[in-house]
């Protein structure tokens, strides 16, 4: 297990984890999604290829039709 910390708050996740796989876990719908990792933006066509490390910040926000 690894540390990282997810929206702010520490969280433990599997060793190997990919981005594409904790949002998976947490059953989030990647429809409407960005995700940053340490402070930067990944393209969606890296979520299936990057790997979480310990320590990681991972922000995740969805995105909101206004007008």
């Amino acid at each position: 297990m690894i540390s990282i910390k997810l929206n702010g708050e520490l969280t433990q996740v599997s060793d190997g984890l990919l981005l594409e796989g904790l949002l998976a876990q947490l059953q989030i719908d990647s429809k409407g999604i960005a995700l940053a990792l340490n402070g930067l933006v990944v393209p969606r066509s890296q979520w299936t290829s990057r790997q979480l490390t310990d320590q990681d910040v991972v922000d995740i926000f969805q995105s909101i039709a206004g007008g």
